[in-house]
């Protein structure tokens, strides 16, 4: 920068001195250098204001603006005892200080005065000489006016860029200055957005609330940018609180799953459950204003209703009651009418939450042949009867659907059959419904219901089986069979049917490359292929991850020998694996050229876990299985470019029992391999027995010349 601004001002300075005399009107910026004064006048050494002086410095540097007084009219000037003047550069200010760069610029008979204003930055890394007087771009550095010995050219905008960072001196808080624009202040734990400092803090707050049976569940998340030691959350239910539960420690983006112990028995037909995280107290967050989340849930409630009725060849009522309500009913009365009277009672006991059973009126026998109304009604309080034995003792969610009525005939022979269900696939399943009638029965009509409602219907006797297939959806199935004959219904029950979720299939891993897509240089690339497209294996991971791998380490590199603590015979040698991949970033080594003797320590080896998508079907054996058997080769146990002739290999040894440590006990063994570095090795068991435990150990040696 000064080299370029010396040519720049000795070619102007020679071109004004080869000026014609008509030149002398023209005005400039000069100081004198007697040390006295800085004053505004022409630059040519043949017409300066007084003979004594001479004139002709074209920039000048100063602290706060000062104006300018022709030289023939005016007495206006600068001082230089007072500090704030100072030809060819700038004297010293105050940080942020107003500073200000004058330039001349001759045209053809007048000279222009140039100037720009700035701020002064008392400690600018970026000037040679220290502190400079800056131009600003917002609260950033953006152009080096000049410092304490030299000033820019003004008037040609020729200044040297500067480094756009935080600057106090522009505004920038002051724990930003110097600091990139955004980045982390990691001494005070924060960020320098907009070059104005923020502080991280957590930030808690409730994702979810749900009920599991009588407990209230949530879950809480730290979506701050910093951890948040443990604090306390809080229940209410109609804005009263009930009781509170321990919150451990959250790294930054994490969450976890929490419960209350407290029991709710519901106050009403509905609650409003409110779940606060922290409440405002332990833990400074950076918004206290979002802690609490708010359900309004309907009581869990039982829901009687009879699902069916029908004649027994002993022609006693029998019926099925089931429970669609959300939570356990406690036991109750069901009542029999019989043309519009009340016939009998029955005890129904405790029943579990969407559950049914079938139960048994023996109080009342009917004329077979005979047709009736048959109403049942689960813990209905309603004729005298029904209120004296204690009907309507359970609170339900729907009052007005216990009762289920059937016009039916009295029978007079027994006819029996069965009902075989079956569902096969996931995500879209086949039902497979087979009726099969006893023989010799004659049946009129036969319902097969699923859900309660009917499926499939028809006629058949006894000497043929119906089949009935379908195609349906995730979900749960109940299926009924009815069979109708001589006016009498005889049903059998097949329930607890479903159709499974479709399992999502991943391949493995693979491989990519070290700074694949998204990943830094010391990541390696992954993916993998799931099925079916969109599915969600479960594991937070999706089709892409980066890991950690030794491989992408930067190669060690030759420090010094007996350098970094190392011993005067050995060799301290480098690398970077990446701040958060735990290997080693140094090491000695042992090193001819240190006239130190080779050593070779036993490899380290380890053993890793696999997981469900390493294990799958073995194609070349039919019924069996295969695993991908994976090796972490964590050290050779000598440095290669100190032996040459050293070799690892590596293997696994695998079987349904063994020994830790001995290769030969477990039964099974691969080819050994030869490594020259370390990272995963892996191999693929196949022909393996499922339902059966697999132990495996992953090996290692090294020797000299082998």
């Amino acid at each position: 920068m000064k080299l370029r601004s010396f040519t720049l001002i000795f070619i102007f300075g020679l071109f004004i001195f080869l000026l014609p005399s008509f030149a002398e009107a023209a005005c400039g910026l000069s100081c004198e250098d007697t040390g006295t004064n800085c004053f505004w006048g022409p630059p040519y050494p043949w017409d300066p204001p007084d003979p004594n002086q001479r004139s002709g410095v074209e920039r000048i540097g100063t602290i706060q603006d000062i104006g300018k007084t022709d030289y023939l009219t005016g007495t206006s000037y600068c001082s230089r005892s007072n500090g704030k003047c100072k030809e060819s550069g700038f004297p010293s200010g105050s940080n942020g200080q107003v500073c200000v760069a004058h330039d001349q610029a001759w045209d053809w008979g007048a000279c222009n005065d140039c100037s720009k204003s700035g701020k002064w930055d008392a400690s600018d890394p970026d000037s040679g000489d220290g502190p400079a007087c800056i131009q600003c771009d917002g609260k950033k550095e953006n152009r080096i006016l000049g410092d304490n010995s030299s000033v820019g050219d003004v008037c040609n905008d020729n200044f040297p860029a500067g480094d756009t960072q935080c600057e106090s001196a522009c505004g920038a808080d002051s724990q930003c200055d110097e600091k990139t624009y955004g980045s982390n202040v990691s001494v005070s734990g924060g960020t320098c957005n907009y070059c104005v400092f923020t502080a991280s803090k957590p930030d808690l707050i409730i994702t979810d609330i749900w009920p599991d049976g009588s407990t209230i569940k949530y879950t809480v998340k730290n979506q701050g940018n910093a951890s948040a030691g443990s604090s306390s959350s809080y229940l209410y239910v109609d804005g009263s609180q009930k009781t509170s539960d321990s919150v451990s420690s959250l790294s930054a983006g994490a969450s976890s799953n929490e419960s209350f112990s407290y029991t709710w028995t519901c106050s009403g037909t509905s609650d409003t459950i409110k779940v606060c995280a922290d409440g405002g107290s332990a833990v400074s967050e950076s918004n206290e204003g979002n802690n609490c989340r708010e359900e309004t849930w309907d009581c869990p409630l039982p829901d009687f209703r009879i699902t069916s009725i029908w004649f027994e060849a002993d022609k006693k009522v029998n019926y099925s009651i089931y429970n669609y309500g959300t939570v356990t009913a406690g036991a109750s009365q069901s009542y029999l009418y019989v043309n519009g009277s009340h016939k009998a009672s029955d005890s129904v006991s405790s029943l579990n939450a969407n559950n049914g059973r079938d139960e048994y009126f023996s109080g009342w026998t009917c004329t077979a042949g005979q047709n009736y109304s048959i109403e049942v009604c689960a813990d209905k309080a309603g004729p005298s009867e029904a209120a004296a034995s204690g009907g309507g003792d359970v609170a339900e969610s729907n009052e007005t659907n216990n009762c289920r009525t059937e016009t039916l005939t009295c029978p007079a022979a027994e006819c029996a059959g069965t009902l075989s269900v079956s569902i096969t696939g996931a995500g879209s399943c086949n039902v497979t419904a087979r009726i099969y009638p006893s023989s010799g029965c004659t049946v009129e009509l036969y319902r097969i219901l699923e859900n309660g409602g009917e499926r499939w219907s028809g006629a058949l006797d006894g000497d043929n089986t119906i089949t009935r297939t379908r195609t349906v959806g995730v979900g749960s199935y109940d299926y009924d069979l009815e069979f109708y004959t001589d006016g009498w219904r005889w049903q059998d029950d097949d329930r607890n049917n479903s159709c499974p979720e479709e399992v999502c299939n991943c391949t493995g891993w693979s491989n990519q490359s070290c700074g694949y897509s998204i990943c830094d240089a010391y990541h390696m690339g992954q993916t993998r292929t799931c099925t079916p497209s969109g599915c969600d294996p479960g594991d937070g991971y999706g089709e892409f991850r980066c890991i950690c791998s030794e491989s992408c380490c930067t190669s060690w590199s030759n420090q010094g020998c007996g350098a970094g603590g190392c011993a005067a015979t050995e060799m301290y040698k480098t690398r970077t694996c990446g701040s958060d991949c735990s290997y080693s970033t140094s090491q000695c080594v042992s090193d001819p050229s240190c006239g130190g003797e080779v050593t070779i320590n036993p490899p380290e080896v380890f053993t890793m876990a696999i997981g469900e998508e390493k294990i799958s079907e073995d194609p070349n054996h039919p019924g069996k299985y295969r695993a991908i058997l994976d090796g972490l080769l964590n050290s050779l146990g000598y440095e290669p470019a100190a032996c040459s002739n050293c070799k690892c290999i590596v293997w696994f040894g695998w079987g349904t029992s063994g020994t830790e440590g001995v290769s030969s006990s477990y039964g099974n063994s691969n080819t050994p391999i030869e490594v020259s570095s370390t990272g995963h090795f892996y191999y693929t068991a196949d022909n393996l027995d499922p339902g059966t435990t697999f132990k495996f150990e992953a090996f290692a040696k090294n020797g000299g010349s082998w």
